[in-house]
Formats: C-alpha cells, structure tokens, sequence
C-alpha cells in the first residue's frame, strides 16, 4: 500500500510537467496494488480510479476515462447507495466529462440532473458540492443557449457562495462573473458591469492586482465599458493590465503582446494612430525575439503593423510587411 501512494506522488509530478503517458503507467500500476490489497471497491481503489479518469481525459482518450468513471460511479452506487452525496459527486464528475470535452449535452444534462436530486435530498445541500453542480448545469445551459434556465442557477450559486463563504470571498468572485458571463453573452451590459466589477475588486484583495483571474476580470471589465461607450475607463483598465504584466513578466515578454494589441486598438478608436503604431511596433519587437522570425505570431503581429502603416499612408511599408507576414 506505501508503494502505491508512492507511485501516485510520482504520478503527480509527472502530470505536473505534462507527462501524462508516465503519469498513466504509474497510476496503473497503484491501482493494481491497491485493488489486490484492498478490493476492487475500496475507498482508495476509486480514489486511483478518478485519477487514471483524468489522466485518460488529458491524454485525449475519453472513451476510457468515461468507462472509468462509470466504474466508480456503479461502486459508490454498490457500496454506499444510490442516494448518497458521495455517489452525486459521481455524477456530476460523469457530467462535466460529457459536457467538455464529449460534448454530450443531453447526458451530461441528465447527469447533473441525477447530482442534484441527490443532493437536495440531503439535510444540508450546500455542505454536499450543490454549488458546484448548479454552476456546472447553468454553464451547461448557457452553452445549449437556454439562458432561462442558465441565469436562476447562476444566481443560486452566488446566493450560496456568499452564505457558506462571505461576500468578500475569492469564490464568491467566481460565482459573480459566471452570472456576469450570462450577461455578457445576453449582451445586457450595464447589468454584467457591476457584477464584474465586484468580482474585481474582491479578486484584487484575494489574489493581488498580477494574479491571472483578476487580470481577466479586468479585461471583461474594460471589454463591457467598450460596449458601454465609456472609452477613457475602458482605456485606462488596458493600460493598468499592461502595467502589471509588465511587472510581472518583464516589459519583453510575449504575454504582453495581446494587452498591447488590445491598447492599439483602443487608440485606434480614439484616432491616436501614433500611439498605436508605437504599440505594434513593440509587439512585432517583442514577438521577433522571443518567437523568432518564422513563428505564426509574429505574422499575426506584422499584419496588425501593416495596419497601421496603411492607416498613416505608408503603403510601401504595410505591403512589404504584409509580404514578410505571408512567407
């Protein structure tokens, strides 16, 4: 048994570095272990079993992580009943697998469908992951385009993120930009803007102003004042983006590049054609050195510079570059 929670370490590590086929191989031989120690039914037995699920599911092998899944499902279903939270924690691993990446909309509806009635049976719901799976079933829906059924479920999250965890909560952050993604896809701005806004703020306090999701946060933010037509706070969120990733990461690295694309484009808008040439310029800088010459950004980026010289009327330029981008 000591071996096998070894090797599952080491299966750790490899995944962690993207190894997945290693990882795989020593998940096989844990589970091996562990079934002709313990059973093929044990607690520790499942554990293994959701773990070579996920490895099979990275390697792009879904019908075997599937038909695993359904093996832990069909033994929480024998060991512990068909009622219990652990066997709705089954179910709704089931059904985010046929959600993403099967795409099976109509399973993976039946199987949140199953989790929630099991855990809305229980005394105490929100101890039992109902958070988890009406999130997984709104974002579910919002995909199928059944945005009735998507934004009550969204708001049920939130309710319930904010009740167990406070409002202030990086969780909470979360539950308040999936309901602000439903209406971001509704395309009902002003009611998206507040909600990201306090996903924000509480992202800034949980996570610091550099981590990734509030940068993310920042740039819904910015993308929903766009669409709003308040064009300086759109601006001035770009800006602050590019500032603390170039904090973060340095001023040349190529992460960068799509938050100077991004303030280019706003300038663009503005009539700042200077800025923004400056801006594509530094991209294509940027990209050339760390890509190198050949690389399908830096077309990418060269097309955007062509852009620009095209707009300030050096048509020699744009063709030339556009020429480059095309080799």
């Amino acid at each position: 048994p000591e071996v096998a929670k070894l090797l599952v370490s080491l299966a750790e590590s490899y995944e962690s570095i993207g190894d997945k086929a290693k990882a795989e191989l020593l998940v096989q031989r844990a589970l091996k272990i562990r079934e002709d120690s313990f059973g093929p039914e044990h607690s520790l037995t499942c554990t293994t079993l959701s773990n070579l699920a996920r490895i099979y599911r990275d390697l792009g092998d879904y019908e075997r992580a599937e038909s695993v899944l359904l093996r832990v499902l069909k033994i929480k279903e024998s060991t512990l009943g068909p009622e219990h939270p652990d066997t709705a924690t089954c179910w709704c691993d089931l059904a985010s697998h046929c959600h993403n990446p099967r795409f099976d909309y109509a399973k993976a509806e039946s199987a949140y469908l199953r989790a929630l009635n099991i855990v809305e049976k229980t005394d105490e719901p929100e101890k039992h992951g109902v958070q988890l799976i009406v999130t997984g079933l709104a974002g579910l829906y919002l995909i199928m385009g059944e945005h009735a059924k998507a934004e009550p479920l969204f708001r049920r999250a939130l309710a319930i993120a904010e009740q167990l965890r406070g409002p202030e909560d990086y969780d909470t952050a979360h539950a308040l930009h999936n309901l602000a993604s439903h209406h971001l896809v509704m395309r009902d701005w002003s009611k998206a803007q507040p909600l990201v806004e306090r996903a924000l703020s509480i992202a800034e306090k949980t996570r610091g102003p550099a981590d990734f999701i509030t940068s993310r946060f920042r740039d819904d933010l910015a993308w929903v004042f766009e669409k709003l037509g308040e064009t300086a706070k759109a601006e001035v969120l770009y800006e602050g983006l590019l500032s603390e990733c170039e904090k973060a990461l340095g001023p040349e690295h190529p992460e960068i590049v799509p938050h100077l694309d991004k303030l280019a484009t706003r300038c663009l808008l503005k009539g700042d054609m200077a800025k923004a040439h400056l801006l594509r310029q530094r991209a294509v800088c940027i990209r050339e050195k760390a890509l190198g010459k050949d690389h399908p950004e830096l077309a990418a980026s060269l097309v955007r510079l062509a852009g620009s010289y095209d707009l300030i009327g050096d048509k020699v330029k744009a063709e030339a570059l556009l020429e480059r981008a095309l080799k």
